[in-house]
Formats: C-alpha cells, sequence, structure tokens
C-alpha cells in the first residue's frame, strides 16, 4: 500500500527522534501487532472499546494472513480482497463501515 499521508495531530517535544521512531516502528508492524498495539493504548481508552475488540477479533480471526503482513506491504489489492470476503459475511455497507473504521483510526 502506498501511504499518501497519516492522519495525525502535531505536539512538541523535546526528542524530535521520538516521533520518527514511533512510526517507524508502528509501520513496520504486522496488522496484527498494530491491532493489538492499538487496542492496549488507545481503545481501550474509548466507551466504545468493546465494539472495536469485536472488529479487531474478526480480522485477526477471519483474515489472517492479511493481519499477518506489515503494515506498509499491504496493498489495496489485499485491501480489495479482504473487503469482497467480509462482503460475504456481513452487509456490504458494513463492510465499508469496517474499512472506513480501520482508514480513519477508528
Amino acid at each position: 500500500m502506498t501511504i499518501r499521508g497519516l492522519n495525525h495531530n502535531a505536539y512538541r517535544c523535546k526528542d524530535s527522534e521520538e516521533p520518527r521512531r514511533f512510526y517507524e516502528n508502528f509501520l513496520g508492524l504486522p496488522l496484527a501487532e498494530a491491532f493489538e498495539r492499538y487496542e492496549r493504548e488507545v481503545s481501550k481508552k474509548k466507551r466504545g472499546f468493546h465494539a472495536e475488540s469485536l472488529r479487531f477479533g474478526a480480522w485477526l480471526r477471519e483474515f489472517p494472513a492479511l493481519c499477518g503482513k506489515v503494515i506498509h506491504a499491504i496493498t489495496p489489492a489485499d485491501i480489495g480482497m479482504w473487503r469482497a470476503a467480509r462482503a460475504k459475511l456481513v452487509r456490504a455497507s458494513s463492510a465499508g463501515r469496517e474499512a472506513a473504521h480501520m482508514r480513519d483510526g477508528g
């Protein structure tokens, strides 16, 4: 997947290398590890934690090959195959919302 941008906030920090290391480390994670990290560090603090946890669990159970890929190696074709497969299990609109949820970071 070609990364065209990141949805983020900018903060001042004492160590300008820290954000760079974070994004390099995060983007180098397999998708499953990124889900686990997001769930542990972000999702647990949100009201919708349970629903997000169910979504992440579905990705991990139903699409282990995709979840094993490193984030920066995921292609649009991978996402298209996921969406087509997911649309066989749920309504196409639900698959679209799930894809948007992942794209928008929750």
